[in-house]
């Protein structure tokens, strides 16, 4: 049955449940507000940042930008996808739960603060 939830996702944690994902079904996402890496307040969209790109190859998304959301089912890095501030239409590959977490280095997230709501929507 579709559903619409909205979920605090914090800067501060590696993985945050959202909602369980069904097969071949179809979401869309908005996230809003600001989130801060050490110092730098960014969107959901988060940022490019030259001056990190030695250690950019240990990031969650190691090409996409630094702090942009991200989701994946069942924590794994191989289902990972960019949500940004909005994803209009993504379909599930595989039943399980959805996680989100901003684009970091997995052992950095002790200098991360705030939160972004994201709202997914099964359509």
């Amino acid at each position: 049955m579709p559903f619409t939830i909205t979920k605090s996702i914090p800067a501060d944690e590696r993985w945050t449940r959202v909602c369980d994902l069904r097969q071949g079904a179809t979401y869309t996402f908005k996230a809003s507000g600001k989130w801060t890496d050490w110092y730098i307040k960014k969107s959901a969209n988060g940022y490019e940042s030259p001056w990190l790109q030695p250690v950019a190859k240990c990031k969650i998304m190691p090409d996409k930008p630094w702090f942009v959301l991200v989701g994946a089912i069942d924590k794994d890095k191989a289902t990972a996808f960019v949500i940004g501030e909005s994803l209009k239409s993504w379909t599930a590959p595989r039943d399980g739960i959805l996680y989100c977490c901003a684009n970091d280095i997995p052992w950095m997230y002790w200098n991360n603060r705030g939160a972004v709501e994201l709202t997914c929507t099964e359509l």
